[in-house]
């Protein structure tokens, strides 16, 4: 396992802190862009900042030009080593436009606040200083090549980036996602697993009729929906780590009319393979079965994230980094999260995957959002290293 010496950990971390005013203010401007999923202008600003960003630092920069979602970034740094390291983000957030004029990119004492600002624009910033600082503070020899893809959909799952992440992974020999480590103020985590996450659409057809003159003659679309709940509700195992949610329900236009239509929309999450197949079994058969005589049920959905689970390759790659931490003088912890990401879709191909890696934030999604000031630099010289350790692997 490799160890930095404390002249390495002196050299990089200098050069780390040497980088902090660039990558706030690369981070601020990324951050006073709007960029919610699916809000093309926002999304190409924010590509257009980050291919600058590329071009600036040293690497290689591409726009995967998208027709629906916005284009996303593929950059790479060649090394000469055989081998590729793959480092993943998201443009997209999850506020409507209007949020970076109310909120804007805003120091406030150790802390930085602004909508997006912890998930995840710091660290798009953190990967690309990490490349230029790994490529001035190293030789070419002694580097694999990283690939870095950040995408512009992630927060609804990544549907048009899906198969991109999934082809680099298979050529990749590690993943880093710079997905936050979501942790309280001086302490450090990354992550080794992830739930992963199914949505389901479940309608049903009924007939409606008088509730009271004709009741008999009519079939509640409702209590097909009824049953079908507590079904889905059922599945839920806290010990296995599954989780069933029926988070939307609709149907009905009156309490005197038998309902015609109803529907329901469920969100899983589950930590394993085996629970995946028991939740798309168990839907199937839902689909198929109708408790109410003359109801039609549709069905829409499926899988959206496989689970990433912690495997050996996952936890090898925490004790590097957790090595390096401690030579760097500093505790990392190793956690879990019911959110998915897309390190779930490199899992999913046998890519080893380490996330977590970016900076130190909390309240993600909300007006709260935060990152703590003091982790860029720490974060920033954990990255460098770790992408030394896999080099040499």
């Amino acid at each position: 396992m490799y160890v930095p010496s404390k002249k390495e950990i002196v050299q990089v971390r200098r050069a780390a802190a040497g980088q902090e005013a660039k990558i706030l203010r690369e981070t601020k401007k990324l951050v006073n862009i709007d960029s919610p999923t699916g809000y093309r202008e926002g999304l190409s600003k924010a590509a257009e900042a980050l291919m600058a960003n590329c071009l600036r630092r040293g690497l290689q920069a591409e726009l995967l030009l998208q027709t629906v979602q916005g284009d996303h970034v593929r950059a790479t740094l060649p090394g000469g080593k055989e081998g590729r390291i793959l480092l993943l983000g998201h443009m997209d957030t999850v506020f409507p436009v209007g949020t970076a004029k109310a909120r804007p990119f805003t120091l406030d004492g150790d802390l930085a606040r602004g909508p997006g600002v912890e998930d995840m624009k710091t660290g798009l910033v953190l990967g690309l200083a990490a490349a230029e600082l790994f490529a001035h503070l190293y030789p070419a020899n002694e580097r694999k090549t990283l690939v870095y893809l950040y995408n512009t959909d992630e927060e609804i799952r990544s549907p048009s980036s899906r198969a991109t992440i999934e082809e680099e992974a298979r050529r990749s020999q590690a993943c880093i996602v710079l997905e936050s480590g979501q942790a309280e103020p001086g302490s450090g985590v990354v992550l080794t697993s992830r739930k992963g996450s199914a949505k389901y659409t479940v309608e049903a057809l009924g007939k409606p009729a008088h509730s009271g003159a004709n009741h008999k003659d009519g079939r509640s679309a409702i209590e097909e929906i009824a049953w079908k709940v507590l079904a889905i509700q059922a599945l839920t195992n806290y010990e296995k780590g599954t989780t069933a949610n029926v988070g939307v329900i609709r149907g009905g236009i009156g309490f005197n009319v038998v309902p015609e239509h109803a529907s329901i929309e469920v969100d899983f999450r589950m930590t394993t393979v085996d629970e995946q197949h028991r939740i798309v079994r168990t839907m199937e058969r839902l689909a198929r079965e109708t408790r109410v005589q003359g109801v039609k049920v549709t069905m829409t959905g499926g899988i959206t994230r496989p689970p990433m689970p912690r495997t050996e390759a996952n936890a090898a790659l925490f004790e590097q980094a957790k090595a390096i931490a401690k030579a760097m003088g500093g505790p990392l912890a190793e956690t879990t999260s019911g959110g998915g990401s897309d390190g779930n879709l490199a899992a999913a191909v046998g890519c080893p995957v380490l996330d977590g890696m970016g900076v130190i934030g909390r309240h993600a999604h909300t007006p709260e959002e935060q990152m703590d000031l003091a982790s860029v630099t720490e974060r920033l010289t954990l990255l460098v290293l770790m992408l030394r350790a896999l080099s040499l692997a």
